[in-house]
């Protein structure tokens, strides 16, 4: 059920769009929360269900040796992020994939921290050279800088709307 590209993301309807955000939401929050990766109470605190999590991401719930319902460590779910291209600006991107959302989602947080003023141009040195869908980070404060200047921030949300 959950889409596997932006073609099919495109034909969600809003309620199937939150849900399946909501989902995603609670299997983030299951691996975060503890090592022993349980799910029922993810689901409930993302305002979801364990059945809507094995809906929309159908390869990502198990049980483990004790038959608690838990989530796998990792997932290849399609997600839409947008990050700073390098060279470029804001770009939308397709990720498959638990561990390329996280990098993007890292690469984000340094960004909110420097745009803040709380952290220094060294907070991009782990993302030199590195990509996230195909699309190479920018890592160059400088250049963050002048796209900040220039209003190309301004409204720069790391999630987009869409799944």
């Amino acid at each position: 059920m959950r889409p596997k590209n932006r073609f099919e993301d495109e034909s969600l309807r809003p309620h199937e769009r939150a849900e399946g955000a909501r989902a995603l939401r609670a299997a983030a929050r299951a691996r975060r929360s503890s090592s022993d990766r349980l799910l029922p109470p993810a689901a409930a605190a993302e305002h979801t269900t364990v059945d809507a999590v094995r809906k929309w991401l159908p390869g990502v719930v198990q049980k483990d040796d004790r038959g608690r319902v838990i989530v796998t460590k990792a997932d290849r779910a399609y997600r839409l992020v947008t990050v700073i291209e390098r060279g470029g600006g804001p770009v939308e991107v397709s990720t498959h994939g638990s561990r390329v959302a996280t990098r993007a989602s890292q690469y984000a947080n340094c960004l909110r921290l420097y745009r803040a003023g709380l952290a220094g141009p060294e907070v991009f040195a782990p993302f030199e050279g590195k990509r996230v869908g195909g699309v190479e980070l920018e890592a160059d404060a400088d250049r963050i800088d002048e796209l900040d200047a220039m209003g190309e921030l301004e409204d720069f949300q790391f999630h987009s709307e869409k799944l």
